[in-house]
């Protein structure tokens, strides 16, 4: 089981930082770490749909009626990071006649002309559930992002911002290897060019 400490002090340890007990020991990396760790895990989650962190989820209708605009608003759950996809039944709404969207995402609510709705999502996982080249890309991370506070130097970040985008794109990779192939529909622009 990885923690959010051994992470930190992962990376702690890759700039050359010392280990903490904890994230409230009142040392320079502790603060640092307690500072940043929670929003960088957080920001590193939504950028990208991890396998590891894309959940599904039939919502519930709030007793509530929207102002106006739309006819139902369901609850999206808390621990919602970004917004995926929204079915309606057995339709992915895409855009209106007016090319507006079919929904709206405001706050915890997900406003809808639909009675039903169901969605993908990103969700803030624990770090048990973070798959390990998602784990290696967080360390990554927050290497770069404390690196400076520690070191002083713009040097050595830069260094380390080479190392992140490194790892987070060997993550990207590894996580598109779990994915099914796009498979592109013949359109016809598909039939002209094969």
């Amino acid at each position: 089981m990885t923690s959010a400490l051994e992470i930190a002090n992962q990376a702690l340890l890759s700039v050359g930082a010392d280990a903490i007990d904890d994230f409230g020991d009142g040392s320079t990396e502790a603060k640092l770490m307690a500072a940043r760790y929670e929003q960088v895990k957080a920001d590193l989650l939504a950028m990208y749909p991890w396998n590891c962190a894309t959940r599904r989820e039939d919502l519930t209708e709030d007793s509530d009626t929207p102002i106006s605009g739309y006819s139902h608003q369901f609850l999206v759950p808390d621990d919602m990071l970004r917004l995926l996809k929204v079915w309606t039944g057995d339709i992915l709404p895409t855009r209106d006649m007016d090319g507006e969207r079919p929904y709206s995402l405001e706050g915890n609510k997900l406003l809808i002309d639909a009675e039903a709705v169901s969605i993908v999502y990103i969700k803030k996982i624990p770090e048990d559930e973070l798959s390990t080249h998602v784990q290696t890309a967080l360390i990554a991370r927050l290497a770069f992002e404390v690196s400076f506070g520690l070191n002083a130097s713009t040097t050595s970040q830069g260094m380390f911002g080479q190392i992140y985008e490194a790892k987070l794109q060997e993550a990207r990779t590894i996580d598109n290897m779990g994915k099914p192939p796009t498979v592109l529909g013949f359109n016809r622009l598909n039939r002209v060019r094969w």
